[in-house]
C-alpha cells in the first residue's frame, strides 16, 4: 500500500480548525464542443466552507448530467451542515459518508426511473482546514478519474488522487500503478509504451469504480499539508486526458491569475482536442483553482501591533504608499503591490496588495537589498511570462544577466546556450534554474514542438 502519510504529510495529532480566510478558489465546465447543448460534468464551490470539487457523469442522454447534478446536490448539503470545530479525521470520515450516501441515493433514482439505469458519475472533493497555528490541509475523497493536483512553490505539479481505471484495477501495488499512471500522463509519442501501456492508455477512460454504478465503493481518501502560494487543482478528464501533466503545470505556472489560469487550460485542452494528437479527445471540460494567499512570511508582523510602525521607522527610500514590484514564489515578478511599513525588529520592508475582489489582503516582509534589486529590475515582461523566444531575450537583455549558483551569466552567453539548447546541442539542464529561466526554456520548447506538429 502507497504511504501517504509519508508522502504527503499526514497530520496524525487532531487539533481544532479555525475558519480559513485569505484564499481563492475559482471554477469553470465547458460542454465538449461536438454535444455543446449537453454538460454532464458539474462544478462544486462553496467558499465558505472552503469546499469544492468536481463530478464527471456518465451513462448517455440525459442520464449522465442527471448523476453529476443529484450527487453535486446531495454531497454539497453535507457539506454545508458540517460544523466548523471537526478534526481532519473526522472531516475524512464525513466525506466517506457522503460519498455512500450519494451512492444510495443514484441507486434509488435509477430503480424507480428505468431510464436513468446505468448512470454513475466520479467526484472528487476537497476540503480545506487551517488550524490554530496556521497549519492549513486538505482532506480529499475520490471516486473515478477526476483529477486532485498540487502545485507545489517549486512549480512541481503532483497527482494526489490515482484514477479508478484500468491501470489501478489491473496493477494491485499502487506504488506500481502510479508509476504506470504517471508515465501514461505525459506520453506524447504511442511509440515509446509498451503492448501493454498501449492497450492501458487506449482503455484509461474505461473506469472502474464510480457512483451510482454498485451498491459497494470504495472512495479513496487522503489528507495532506498545503502552504502559502500552492495551488490545489481539479480536473475532469477532458483537461487531463487532452494535457499532459507538463503541460498542465506550465499553464498553472504561467499566470499567478486563477481564472486566467483556467481559461488557459481549457482553451489549451478544446485546442489538443481538435489536433490529430494520441491524446485528443472531445468531451466536457471542468477545472477548479484553489490557492492560499501569501499573507506574511512572517508571523512577528501580525503578532506585534500595527501601531508600533509608526513614521519613526519608514525609511526615506521606501516611504509609506510607495508603489513597488514584489517577486512571488513562483518566480513571478509582479506589480502593484504598496509599501506598508518597515519592520522595527528586522528591518524589513512590509508591502501589500489587495487581490481582485477588493478584500482579500496580501502581506509580505522583504530585505531592502532584494526589493531594491528587483525594483531596479521592474519590467512589463518577466521570464516567467514571456511568450516566445523572442520576448524571452528581450528580458536576458534588458537584466543584463543572472546570477546562477556557481557564476554571473552575461546576457550574451545566456542566449548562446539557449540557442545551443534548441539547436540540440546540449542538454537544457544546461541552462541555470534562476527566476525560473530553465522552466520557461523547456515551456517555450515544448510549446515549439507543439506548433510545429
Amino acid at each position: 500500500m502507497f504511504n501517504f502519510e509519508k508522502k504527503f504529510n499526514f497530520l496524525k495529532t487532531p487539533e481544532k480548525p479555525k475558519s480559513l480566510n485569505h484564499f481563492s478558489i475559482y471554477g469553470e465546465t465547458a460542454s465538449a464542443e461536438n454535444r455543446p447543448q449537453r454538460n454532464e460534468d458539474a462544478i462544486l464551490i462553496n467558499k465558505e466552507k472552503g469546499a469544492f470539487g468536481i463530478f464527471d457523469g456518465m451513462g448517455g442522454h440525459a442520464a449522465g448530467d442527471k448523476a453529476s447534478q443529484e450527487a453535486k446536490d446531495y454531497i454539497a448539503e453535507i457539506l454545508q451542515k458540517l460544523p466548523n470545530n471537526l478534526t481532519p479525521q473526522l472531516i475524512q470520515k464525513e466525506l466517506e459518508k457522503a460519498f455512500y450516501g450519494a451512492n444510495n441515493k443514484l441507486l434509488q433514482l435509477a430503480q424507480e426511473n428505468p431510464d436513468l439505469t446505468g448512470m454513475g458519475t466520479t467526484a472528487s472533493i476537497v476540503k480545506i482546514l487551517e488550524n490554530t497555528q496556521g497549519d492549513k490541509k486538505a482532506v480529499i475523497a475520490n471516486i473515478g478519474d477526476s483529477r486532485v493536483y498540487i502545485l507545489r512553490t517549486n512549480k512541481q505539479l503532483e497527482q494526489i488522487t490515482l484514477d479508478d481505471n484500468i491501470v489501478s484495477h489491473s496493477v494491485q501495488d499502487e506504488r506500481q500503478a502510479r508509476i504506470i499512471q504517471q508515465k501514461l500522463n505525459n506520453v506524447v509519442d504511442f511509440n515509446t509504451l509498451s503492448a501493454e501501456e498501449q492497450e492501458w492508455f487506449n482503455k484509461r477512460n474505461q473506469i472502474s469504480r464510480a457512483l451510482g454504478i454498485s451498491e459497494k465503493i470504495e472512495p479513496r481518501t487522503y489528507i495532506i499539508q498545503v502552504h502559502e502560494e500552492e495551488k490545489i487543482v481539479v480536473a475532469s478528464d477532458g483537461i487531463h486526458d487532452n494535457l499532459t501533466d507538463k503541460e498542465i503545470a506550465q499553464i498553472l505556472c504561467m499566470t499567478e491569475d486563477g481564472k486566467v489560469a483556467i481559461e488557459n487550460l481549457i482553451n489549451a485542452a478544446k485546442k489538443r482536442s481538435r489536433e490529430q494528437s494520441i491524446r485528443a479527445r472531445s468531451d466536457d471540460m471542468s477545472v477548479i483553482v484553489f490557492e492560499i494567499s501569501a499573507l506574511s512570511n512572517n508571523r512577528q508582523v501580525e503578532k506585534a501591533p500595527f501601531s508600533r510602525l509608526t513614521e519613526e521607522y519608514l525609511g526615506k527610500e521606501w516611504p509609506k504608499g510607495m508603489s513597488v514590484a514584489v517577486r512571488r514564489s513562483s518566480g513571478v515578478i509582479e506589480s502593484g503591490w504598496v509599501v506598508f511599513g518597515i519592520n522595527p525588529k528586522t528591518g524589513d520592508v512590509i508591502v501589500q496588495k489587495f487581490e481582485k475582489d477588493g478584500e482579500t489582503m496580501m502581506r509580505k516582509q522583504i530585505p531592502p537589498a532584494e526589493l531594491r534589486s528587483l525594483n531596479k529590475l521592474e519590467r512589463q515582461i518577466s521570464i516567467s511570462s514571456a511568450k516566445d523566444f523572442s520576448e524571452l531575450f528581450q528580458v536576458i537583455e534588458s537584466t543584463g544577466g543572472l546570477q546562477g549558483s556557481e557564476k554571473f551569466y552575461e546576457a550574451t552567453e545566456l542566449k548562446k546556450i539557449i540557442n545551443w539548447v534548441r539547436e540540440g546541442k546540449i542538454n537544457v539542464k544546461t541552462v541555470t534554474r534562476t527566476e525560473g529561466l530553465r522552466d520557461r526554456v523547456e515551456y517555450l520548447l515544448n510549446q515549439e514542438l507543439l506548433e510545429t506538429n
